[in-house]
């Protein structure tokens, strides 16, 4: 089937926590990362077609956190049947642009590692 993804997704190598900041709860760690939108192994559920407010919590030092804001809008959820796990897709509807440039640092700082080929799991056909 033909991949509707428009941008490449890189995976994240650390755990980058998802807040959810209008209940104030985390609701997953982020799977992998793209300029359109972010994956999410989900600890919380989430509901499709719901547009979230959300912060990527990423670690900076021993205390020190930077937190990238944005609005989003969950577009799918799977369950994996191998696993259990659940992961869900979402889209940027609105990163402002110190967040965006902050988001563009994190592709580019090594956070972040290329997906492999073939690599698709929790994605939608």
């Amino acid at each position: 089937m033909e991949d509707r993804r428009r941008s490449a997704r890189v995976r994240s190598i650390f755990d980058l926590r998802v807040l959810d900041t209008d209940l104030l709860r985390i609701i997953g760690r982020l799977e992998d990362v793209s300029r359109r939108g972010i994956c999410v192994i989900n600890e919380q559920p989430v509901t499709p077609g719901k547009v979230y407010q959300l912060e990527l919590v990423v670690p900076l030092a021993e205390d020190a956190t930077e937190r990238i804001a944005f609005s989003a809008k969950c577009v799918w959820k799977r369950q994996d049947p191998e696993d259990g796990s659940c992961r869900s897709g979402f889209r940027f509807l609105r990163v402002g642009p110190k967040n965006m440039a902050a988001l563009e640092r994190l592709l580019g700082d090594g956070f972040l590692l290329a997906r492999q080929d073939g690599d698709r799991r929790g994605a939608p056909e």
